[in-house]
């Protein structure tokens, strides 16, 4: 019948393919800024979509904000220095088609803290090493680290090494005994999201040279002061110091006083008329570093009694003469003579103002009214 056909209804489907999604940041790859913004950019609007969609390492996420169907933000706050990452799975959304997402490609940051500094020795606190061995460690690679970066009080720094990018060394020389110091201050360094650096917590050591030690005496050179009285000072305190550290020609030693701990005081009893010494060696005492002393100058004097020995209250003079000694006194006082060991030799009256009493050689000790002296007669 030649009829022709009716037009079809239009057939229409709206095809979706599956929606991408993306991780951006203003950030640069290696960052310092902390919490990292995100923001979350879907190819079409979906639903569905939450922060716990979000799967972090090494961080946490907050301030999540869906800005409208299709674009979400949220800060990624890092739990520790390094790499951090935020993933979202396929299917964590869909669209009006009910197409999951893709996944997204894997957003990754490096986050690095501020670099800290520890500065150490494997010398003690207290030390006689001279240089000062110093190892400086960053807590992650640094750039811009130099040798004027050391701030050290009471000496220098020498022999600047970078052993990697976060291990420098040096060696510290003090200038003079006693506490040396060294600092690094903040920011000195930086690392690779231009962190400057924690400043360091100071070095410090004691550093102490060899004690030196001087013998000195309020006596004159030729003295007729018997014991001699001599003071020992060390330049800081010292220990292990004795009696039997010193060593004396013509005499001895006694009344060995430790005054602290750096000072001490001795008699000096001559054995006869001349030349008496006393001599301290190198390294009979130690300070706290365990450095031994430097020997002492020799300590010299010139015991003479010939032209008289005078007491310390100025009363009376003794000198000694062939066979036996002279008194220079007023006449008619008691005059006791002892041997050096305590044993009475004579006992007399002068009789003049100046008395020959003979005794035979050796050391006296003469007493007029009270106050004595010594004398040797030859």
């Amino acid at each position: 019948a030649t009829n022709g056909n009716v037009a079809a209804t239009q057939f229409t489907r709206t095809y979706l393919v599956p929606p991408t999604v993306t991780i951006s940041s203003a950030t640069t790859s290696t960052t310092k800024v902390n919490p990292i913004p995100i923001t979350i950019t879907f190819s079409e609007d979906v639903s569905g979509f939450t922060i716990s969609d979000l799967t972090v390492s090494n961080g946490s996420v907050a301030n999540f904000v869906a800005v409208n169907a299709s674009t979400y933000t949220a800060d990624i706050i890092p739990v520790a220095s390094g790499l951090v990452t935020v993933d979202i799975a396929a299917g964590a959304a869909t669209d009006a088609a009910t197409n999951g997402n893709v996944a997204a490609t894997q957003f990754t940051r490096t986050y690095l803290v501020p670099p800290t500094v520890t500065i150490s020795s494997a010398t003690t606190s207290t030390t006689k090493v001279n240089p000062i061995p110093v190892t400086i460690t960053f807590s992650e690679d640094v750039s811009g680290f130099t040798v004027s970066d050391l701030t050290v009080s009471n000496g220098s720094a020498a022999n600047f090494v970078a052993v990697n990018a976060s291990t420098y060394t040096a060696d510290i020389i003090p200038a003079a005994s006693g506490l040396v110091t060294m600092d690094i201050a903040v920011g000195a360094a930086t690392d690779a999201a231009t962190n400057g650096n924690v400043a360091a917590t100071q070095f410090a050591r004691t550093y102490l040279v060899p004690p030196t030690v001087t013998i000195s005496s309020v006596t004159t050179s030729t003295t007729k002061v018997n014991p001699i009285p001599v003071t020992i000072t060390f330049s800081g305190d010292v220990s292990g110091f004795t009696v039997s550290d010193l060593s004396v020609s013509n005499g001895s030693a006694t009344n060995f006083i430790a005054v602290n701990g750096s000072t001490y005081t001795v008699d000096i009893v001559p054995a006869t008329l001349g030349l008496v010494t006393v001599d301290i060696a190198a390294g009979v005492a130690t300070d706290a570093a365990t450095n031994g002393n430097v020997a002492a100058t020799q300590f010299t004097r010139t015991y003479d009694i010939g032209s008289g020995v005078e007491n310390v209250k100025d009363a009376f003079y003794v000198y000694s003469s062939d066979n036996g000694i002279v008194i220079v006194a007023t006449a008619g006082q008691s005059v006791t003579i002892y041997s050096v060991l305590g044993q009475l030799v004579k006992q007399t009256t002068l009789s003049s103002d100046k008395t020959f009493v003979a005794l035979s050689p050796g050391f006296y000790a003469v007493s007029v009214k009270g106050q004595n002296t010594k004398v040797l007669v030859k």
